[in-house]
């Protein structure tokens, strides 16, 4: 007698990840260095940030990750992007510029100024 055959079951499909970056869209500080924080969430495997045209780097932490950002005088627009484990992948950008005095300090959640 011949049995039925059945496919194995499909594995479900990891959720895409999303990453959100904390505070304003746009920044802008006299200070050199400025951290940056935010949120990703789905199956997130890493968090990776880009100022500019310069290499990628590793964010700190996942879920709840940070970065800090060495900032040139000027424009500096930064990416972070999360990795997940299907290959997905999500961006978030956000603009800081360093000017030699602030014009408008930003404090917002998610942004702090370090000297």
């Amino acid at each position: 007698m011949g049995g039925v055959r059945t496919s194995p079951a499909a594995k479900p499909r990891a959720s895409a990840p999303v990453v959100k970056i904390g505070g304003a869209k746009k920044v802008t500080t006299a200070k050199a260095k400025l951290t940056i924080k935010g949120k990703a969430t789905g199956e997130v495997t890493s968090v990776t940030y880009r100022i500019g045209s310069k290499l990628a780097k590793r964010a700190k932490g996942t879920a709840s990750w940070s970065i800090k950002a060495a900032l040139k005088p000027g424009k500096n627009k930064i990416a972070v992007t999360a990795h997940g484990s299907g290959g997905d992948s999500a961006p978030a950008k956000v603009t800081v510029i360093r000017t030699a005095r602030a014009i408008a300090q930003s404090h917002l959640r998610g942004l702090s100024n370090h000297p």
